[in-house]
C-alpha cells in the first residue's frame, strides 16, 4: 500500500518502489509486467506458486523466503507507536504492555513485533487503516505500523485527535525479492538498485512523504530547564555579564572555522556559529536556540544520534534536516563535558563530497558497462586493501555466472595453468614497482569445464602523489580461437612441406 506502492484508478503503478522500479527500467531498457493483487495475502499466495519473478517486501518475510532471495536492502522504514494525542512520549513499548496494542497482521515485521516483545499481548487488525481509526476511537490504545505508511495514512485520510508517540527498534527493511532459479536476474536488479545515488533516494521519499505530522516532543522537561534557567539568570545577572564577554571571544574564534558548531545542554541547543547557521539553513541564533539537537537531525538518524551521544567522540555520517525540511549528508562528531548537562557538536557538510562520489561511480559504471558490453573481460584491482572486481564478462570467459566464482586474487591465481604463473607474477610485481613498465602478459586459464583457454591480460598501475601503487586495472581478451588456428595454420605448412 501507498507510500510504497499501489496501482491507482487507471491502472498505473505508483509509489515510492515504483518509482525506484521506473529508474531501473529506464537505465536497463527493459519493461517489468505488472501483477495487481487486492491485498497481501493475494501476493503472498502467488509467491507461494511462484508465479511471478520479482516481489517487494520486508527482507525479513519468512514465506517470502521459502522461494525468493532478497536483494540488499534500499529502503529503511522504522515502526512507530501511535497513540492519542493526548498521551505522554513513549520511551519503551513495555510501558504500555497492559494497554491494548495493535498492528496489522501478515507483514513481514510482524513476527518480529511479537518476537521483540514476547510479555505483551498483542491485537491484529486487518489493515492500517483500521488501526489508526482504532486508536481515534478509543478500540486501541496504541497502534505499531512502519513510518511511512502510518504518516501517508494519517494525512490521506484526514485523521485527527492522533499522533506518533514513539518509536520501537525495530525496522522494516524494503527489498525486492528474486526467484533463487534466476541468479542473474538477482545480480542485475541488486547491482542496479546501488547505482541510485542517495540524493535521489532522498528525492523520491520526500515526495511520498507527508510531512503534515506534528513532531513530538516532550517539553515537560524543556520547561523545568527553562525556569531553572531564568532563577539562575536572576541569581546571577553579574556572572552572566562577565560570561558574555568570555562568550564573545569565543563566538569570534568559533565563527573562524569550516565546521559548524553546536553548544547543548540536556539536548537543547543553546549556541551556535556562524557555519552551523549557514549549514542548517537559519539566519539566526534566535531561530535554534531552545531547540532539541534531534530537530536537525532526519527521524530515520534519530536512533542513531542518541547511540553516538554516548559513544561521546566518535565521529559518524547522518542526514541533516535544514529549515526548509531538505536533507543533507553530514559529518557528525561531539564530546560532552565534564559537567553532564554539556555537549560540544560539530557538523561538517559532505553534500559536495557525496556529490563528487557519485559522479565518480556514475563514471566506474559507465566504464563496466562499456566492457560489459565488449569481448574483452575487465578487473580492477585495489592494491591497498587487495581487493579485486571481476566484471561478468570476465568470468564469462572461464565458463561461469557472475555469482559463482568469488572476486578475488586467489580466484585468478589458483586457475593460471602452472607453467604460465611464474612468469605471470613476475610481470605484475615488475609493473608495480616500475613506474615505466606496462603490465602485459599472455597465459592460460582454467576453463570451468576443464579446458584451457588463452587469455592476453594487459594493465595500467595507478599511483598516488608520491609515487606508490594504489590501484591496478586491466582487461582479458581470449585468444584461444587465435592461438589455436596459428598452430593448425603452422601444422598445415608442415604438411605441406613434406
Amino acid at each position: 500500500m501507498l507510500p510504497f506502492q499501489a496501482f491507482d484508478d487507471s491502472g498505473n503503478y505508483i509509489g515510492i518502489i515504483a518509482e525506484y522500479m521506473g529508474i531501473i527500467e529506464n537505465r536497463l531498457h527493459i519493461k517489468f509486467e505488472k501483477v495487481i493483487t487486492k491485498n497481501w495475502q493475494e501476493t503472498l499466495e502467488l509467491s507461494k506458486r511462484k508465479k511471478v519473478d520479482v516481489v517487494s517486501g520486508d527482507a525479513t518475510d519468512v514465506i517470502l523466503n521459502q522461494n525468493y532471495k532478497p536483494i540488499d536492502t534500499y529502503i529503511e522504514n522504522p515502526l512507530v507507536i501511535v497513540t492519542d494525542k493526548g498521551h505522554e512520549y513513549i520511551l519503551d513499548l513495555n510501558q504500555i504492555k497492559d494497554k491494548k496494542i495493535a498492528f496489522v497482521s501478515g507483514y513481514g515485521y510482524s513476527a518480529d513485533i511479537v518476537k521483540k516483545y514476547p510479555d505483551i499481548k498483542f491485537i491484529a487488525c486487518d489493515t492500517i487503516q483500521l488501526g489508526l481509526l482504532g486508536v481515534k476511537t478509543g478500540k486501541y490504545d496504541a497502534f505499531i505500523g512502519s513510518l511511512a505508511m502510518v504518516e501517508y495514512t494519517i494525512v490521506s485520510m484526514g485523521i485527527e485527535d492522533i499522533k506518533i508517540a514513539g518509536q520501537t527498534d525495530i525496522v522494516m527493511s524494503v527489498s525486492l525479492f528474486v526467484d533463487k532459479n534466476k541468479p542473474l536476474l538477482y545480480s542485475i536488479l541488486n547491482k542496479s538498485m546501488k547505482t541510485i545515488s542517495e540524493n535521489r533516494q532522498h528525492q523520491i521519499i520526500s515526495k511520498w512523504r507527508k510531512n503534515k505530522i506534528e513532531t513530538i516532543i516532550d517539553y515537560t522537561f524543556l520547561w523545568q530547564i527553562l525556569f531553572v534557567v531564568l532563577i539562575l539568570f536572576l541569581i546571577g545577572l553579574i556572572f552572566v555579564y562577565l560570561l558574555k564577554r568570555s562568550n564573545r571571544r569565543l563566538s569570534e574564534l568559533l565563527d573562524s572555522t569550516i565546521e559548524g558548531v553546536l553548544v547543548s545542554q540536556k539536548g537543547i541547543c543553546q549556541t551556535a556559529n556562524l557555519t552551523a547557521l549557514e549549514i542548517l539553513g537559519y539566519s539566526s541564533m534566535d531561530e535554534i536556540k531552545g531547540k532539541h539537537m534531534l530537530d536537525f537531525v532526519s527521524y530515520e538518524s534519530k536512533n542513531l544520534l542518541k547511540k553516538q551521544i554516548k559513544l561521546s567522540t566518535v565521529p559518524y555520517e547522518a542526514f541533516i534536516k535544514r529549515k526548509d525540511g531538505t536533507l543533507i549528508p553530514a559529518l557528525l562528531k561531539g564530546v560532552n563535558l565534564s559537567d553532564g548537562k554539556t555537549r560540544i557538536s560539530t557538523i561538517i557538510d559532505l553534500t559536495k563530497l557525496k556529490q563528487t562520489e557519485q559522479e565518480n561511480l556514475y563514471l566506474s559504471e559507465r566504464i563496466k558497462l562499456a566492457f560489459d558490453g565488449s569481448h574483452d573481460g575487465l578487473w580492477d584491482w585495489d592494491l591497498i586493501d587487495n581487493t579485486l572486481y571481476f566484471s561478468p564478462r570476465w568470468k564469462e570467459m572461464l565458463g561461469y555466472m557472475d555469482d559463482e566464482i568469488e572476486d578475488s586474487f586467489e580466484t585468478w591465481k589458483s586457475r593460471v595453468h602452472p607453467d604460465d604463473l611464474e612468469e605471470a607474477l613476475e610481470n605484475i610485481e615488475l609493473s608495480i614497482n616500475n613506474e615505466e613498465v606496462v603490465f602485459e602478459n599472455k597465459h592460460r586459464l582454467r576453463h570451468k569445464d576443464g579446458h584451457w583457454v588463452w587469455i592476453y591480460d594487459r594493465g595500467k598501475v595507478q599511483r598516488d602523489i608520491d609515487g606508490k601503487a594504489i590501484r591496478m586495472i586491466g582487461t582479458h581478451t581470449d585468444l584461444t580461437t587465435e592461438i589455436n588456428l596459428s598452430k593448425e595454420l603452422s601444422q598445415l605448412n608442415k604438411t605441406l612441406e613434406l
